[in-house]
């Protein structure tokens, strides 16, 4: 707002009198206090009862989210054409995700654009449980990561996190009848989201 603001009072101007819009731009208080929300992390218990309430595409996203700290425009553009894979990372040998092949994703500047002023490309690092969530879900779509399947058996891509689950997931009664208690009213929301809207 205060940029509009300078704007009319310096740049634009009247085609007739020449004149700026504002004889000058009014002072804005930025001052105020501005209520940062607390992260809320989520017990294992907690995520296990918020993703079991939403449809397997969505829960792997969502999961994927949690694991990967990756925005929600990030992760439904996400495409097998910028994964890269890491075989000096790969450990055969780990007991717990035998045989994973390491891979990460380079997601273009586009795409990336909302994280920075100054848009770069950005390496999206995998850990366990969000490799082994793009390893279930190769093979289904030749172009994109997370897709669904629509009444007629078609993939395609995902455009939004935020589906009709997440809405009945976070509504009270859901939450409620899952057995999820939390601390906070709206910390189920919070603590999924809290990421993607930094």
């Amino acid at each position: 707002m205060k940029c509009v603001l300078e704007d009319a009072a310096t740049k634009w101007r009247d085609e007739r009198t020449n004149l700026t819009w504002l004889a000058q731009a009014p002072y804005i208080n930025c001052t105020l206090p501005h209520k940062k929300r607390q992260p809320y992390p989520l017990s294992w218990e907690e995520q296990r009862l918020m993703f079991d309430e939403l449809q397997p595409h969505s829960q792997r996203m969502s999961e994927f989210c949690t694991n990967t700290g990756a925005r929600d425009e990030e992760i439904c553009a996400l495409e097998w054409g910028w994964e890269i894979r890491l075989p000096e990372l790969d450990e055969p040998g780990k007991q717990d995700t035998p045989g994973i092949r390491r891979s990460a994703f380079i997601i273009p500047a586009e795409v990336a654009k909302n994280r920075t002023k100054d848009p770069r490309p950005r390496l999206l690092v995998l850990n366990d449980a969000a490799q082994l969530i793009v390893e279930s879900a190769r093979g289904e779509h030749p172009q994109y990561v997370f897709t669904y399947e629509d009444h007629r058996g078609n993939r395609d891509r995902m455009y939004t996190l935020r589906s009709s689950g997440w809405v009945r997931m976070l509504a009270p009664r859901t939450n409620a009848s899952a057995g999820l208690t939390l601390t906070a009213p709206s910390a189920t929301e919070e603590a999924v989201s809290h990421r993607a809207s930094k």
